[in-house]
């Protein structure tokens, strides 16, 4: 539903002179052809004209391997040539003639799918968490001295509050005892 209404907005900012009525019928036939393309793309077939991002020049292809079978955790394979990497570089997808918003745009990819194994975005994950890059930026480190003063303070509001109460000349009543 909330991909219909993003559509419905787009037509409404291309084509703001249309009516209610041929928004929604252009909508309509924008929804029907993105359904053709996802059953053409699940069958490996992809025309390249209704495409965004791809040019006119690039002629219908015909995918070796489904794209939803070709990211795996050892391996990707591409689409076109069915090869297997590590990662779907640009220069292999240069080979192709294609760029890699082309290449997602073809296979049905969002266009922040990383072209990597899991194995491979796993091993780079673990390697930034273990370098911490965002602990060299400034603003990091600014933060940091912050909440350093923030917790000296804390600590030394706790420890004036331990500290007894000096007597200022009141006696204390004596005990009763029985």
């Amino acid at each position: 539903m909330e991909m219909e209404i993003e559509l419905l907005r787009l037509v409404m900012d291309k084509f703001p002179s249309l009516s209610v009525e041929q928004t929604t019928d252009l909508a309509g036939k924008y929804l029907t052809s993105l359904a053709k393309m996802r059953v053409d793309i699940a069958n490996g077939q992809v025309a390249s004209s209704p495409v965004s991002g791809v040019s006119d020049n690039v002629a219908p292809m015909k995918l070796k391997v489904n794209p939803h079978n070709a990211i795996q955790a050892d391996k990707i394979v591409c689409c076109i040539c069915g090869g297997e990497f590590k990662t779907l570089t640009k220069g292999h997808l240069a080979e192709h003639g294609l760029t890699r918003d082309t290449y997602l745009d073809l296979c049905g990819y969002a266009k922040n799918t990383p072209l990597m194994c899991r194995d491979q975005i796993a091993a780079r994950k673990a390697s930034v968490q273990e370098s911490k890059p965002w602990e060299k930026t400034k603003r990091w480190q600014e933060k940091q001295k912050k909440q350093e003063k923030r917790e000296e303070a804390a600590k030394a509001v706790l420890a004036s509050e331990k500290k007894p109460v000096e007597d200022k000349g009141h006696s204390t009543p004596p005990s009763i005892t029985a």
